[in-house]
């Protein structure tokens, strides 16, 4: 016949029962504390995602608005670049890049003559003439203080001391202009 009764004993059901008696008391006692610290080690780490996707977010606005002031416009307002700057200061490597990106829109309106920020003069059925209307172009005095804010704006990136050596390439570039100024 079959061995299977063979490893029945009479009152075995009494020590399994005790094993799980102190497996209900530990978790008794333990559950709700370690509950607790799960939930939070989650909710803390939720948290950290979050924070840093809304940081993620605030850089990628900052430096889209800059690419789009700077990359669909011929001739870039320093204004809106000064705006861009003044709102996501705090953002890593805006400040340094807008202020170079100003002074060079500056210099460039300097050189060419033209007020930064202006359109060149379209006709009656808005076709460009290929020139600017006459209240745009830069007298000596305009072109002088184009240069004086430009020199102003690449001296500010070249004596700042934010940043320590991850703004050594932006200092040469403002070492750059200034040798253009």
């Amino acid at each position: 016949m079959d061995n299977r009764t063979d490893g029945i004993r009479e009152g075995a059901g009494l020590d399994e029962s005790r094993l799980n008696q102190d497996f209900i008391d530990l978790m008794k006692k333990w559950s709700s504390p370690a509950l607790f610290v799960v939930a939070a080690i989650v909710i803390l780490y939720s948290g950290r995602n979050y924070l840093q996707k809304r940081h993620n977010a605030r850089v990628n606005k900052a430096f889209e608005e800059l690419a789009s002031v700077d990359y669909t416009v011929a001739n870039p307002s320093p204004v809106t670049i000064a705006a861009i700057r003044n709102e996501y200061g705090d953002v890593r490597g805006i400040k340094p890049i807008t202020a170079l990106r100003e002074a060079d829109v500056y210099l460039e309106a300097a050189i060419r003559g033209v007020a930064p920020g202006s359109e060149p003069a379209v006709d009656d059925e808005g076709q460009s003439l290929g020139r600017y209307n006459d209240e745009d172009l830069l007298d000596e005095a305009g072109r002088s203080e184009m240069l004086d804010k430009a020199e102003a704006l690449y001296r500010s990136v070249v004596e700042s001391d934010e940043g320590g050596e991850g703004w050594d390439i932006h200092r040469l570039g403002g070492a750059f202009g200034l040798a253009a100024v």
